[in-house]
């Protein structure tokens, strides 16, 4: 997990002032989580359905956290990022599910960064990252 998850942050060019929304809060995710905090990240929301995962994403230093299981997700994380959108979207849980959010949770001219391994094919609206989005 270290090696996929701590690469992910410096790969996607991850800056101090930034937005960052973490789709996964496994040990991928949370290594991600800890790459963001080191290269000066300070605003990061991080969403899982496991209560334990985002507690420890909280324990190690998520501004917010949401359970996928009980929030509207993609409200939520409107309300973090203002209704702009984060800057970098990290899809850390390999989930069809969180492929398909990402798009709706990326500010335009910002960037999304497939870290999880997605079994089988993932529906994704190219209407909704035809904004200059980047995807990596």
């Amino acid at each position: 997990p270290a090696a996929v998850g701590m690469p992910a942050a410096p790969l996607a060019d991850v800056k101090p002032g930034q937005k960052i929304i973490i789709l996964g809060a496994g040990c991928i995710g949370l290594m991600t989580l800890q790459a963001c905090k080191c290269l000066g990240a300070t605003e990061i929301a991080v969403v899982d359905v496991l209560e334990k995962r985002l507690i420890m994403a909280e324990q190690l230093g998520a501004t917010v956290v949401i359970n996928g299981t009980k929030e509207d997700t993609i409200a939520r994380c409107q309300q973090f990022t203002e209704d702009m959108g984060a800057d970098i979207v990290f899809e850390t849980a390999g989930s069809a599910v969180t492929v398909k959010q990402a798009p709706y949770l990326v500010m335009r001219g910002g960037k999304i960064m497939i870290v999880g391994t997605v079994p089988g094919d993932s529906a994704i609206n190219f209407l909704k990252i035809n904004r200059e989005v980047t995807i990596q």
